[in-house]
């Protein structure tokens, strides 16, 4: 169980390599390129994400219920809320683009918004599944 689980961590990694460089494609050309060009950098990362983000919820909701209760929902929850509001962040985002609401400053803070998440989940919630998982291996054996 813990190759499967480290392979599946591992894949949310190399998702997350792929959500940082569309990321910072759109960071480094949101001043110059046109709303067209944005738009549609906008959409790829809203797809890549909402497909991460079903693929992260398949994923770790089974695996932090396994670690808490089955009823646990406080982590669990945590993750659904933060993707449920970057979703709608990039929605937004998405929208207000070749409208007076679109700024710079908006995409920059949904980027950095993003990376913090990502950087909670490799950090912090990734080595924590993955040790309460090789425990349980350890003391199978």
């Amino acid at each position: 169980m813990e190759h499967n689980i480290k392979d599946r961590l591992s894949l949310l990694v190399q998702q997350h390599k792929e959500l940082r460089a569309i990321s910072k494609k759109i960071d480094n050309t949101k001043e110059t390129a046109s709303p067209i060009k944005i738009r549609e950098l906008l959409f790829t990362l809203l797809n890549l994400a909402k497909d991460h983000m079903k693929q992260e919820e398949e994923i770790l909701v089974p695996l932090l219920e396994g670690m808490y209760h089955p009823n646990e929902q406080e982590i669990a929850g945590f993750i659904l809320k933060e993707h449920q509001q970057l979703q709608s962040e990039l929605a937004s985002l998405l929208a207000s683009v070749q409208t007076p609401e679109w700024d710079n400053d908006t995409v920059e803070s949904l980027i950095s918004h993003q990376l913090e998440h990502m950087f909670k989940e490799e950090y912090f919630l990734f080595p924590l599944i993955q040790h309460f998982y090789s425990g349980l291996r350890s003391k199978a054996q």
